[in-house]
């Protein structure tokens, strides 16, 4: 990308069938557990984003530059970092702890578009 950045549009919480899982988080809907498996496969469709973007060559990643997650929470739900996690530890899989973390924010929302559980997005540096 010509402005040495590249910044994907939000990727939804899926199960691992890719289907996108509705609800909210916690008090007695979507469990945080599952939740965090749906940041942890949205983070997947991240890397697969990235790579087509990059003409299949994640080696071009150098750093990720910042990781949005928000989670659609039950009133009372606190543990959005926890959600959030599933996304970060993919990435990190993939990158190493070095390139792999950037500046990371996570949000509770009381919806969020599609009733979906959650929604991550991604900036990355890619060279120039």
């Amino acid at each position: 990308p010509a402005s040495g950045t590249l910044r994907t549009s939000a990727h939804v919480g899926t199960d691992d069938d890719g289907v996108a899982l509705k609800g909210h988080v916690g008090a007695g809907g979507i469990s945080e557990g599952d939740a965090r498996a749906a940041a942890r496969n949205s983070g997947l469709r991240l890397l697969a984003t990235i790579h087509r973007a990059l003409g299949g060559d994640l080696g071009r990643v150098e750093q990720i530059v910042s990781l949005r997650g928000m989670v659609n929470g039950a009133e009372g739900f606190g543990a959005h970092g926890a959600v959030v996690n599933g996304c970060s530890e993919v990435l990190i899989e993939a990158f190493g702890p070095e390139r792999g973390v950037g500046v990371r924010v996570c949000s509770g929302t009381a919806t969020l578009s599609g009733v979906v559980c959650c929604d991550v997005e991604l900036r990355v540096r890619p060279p120039v």
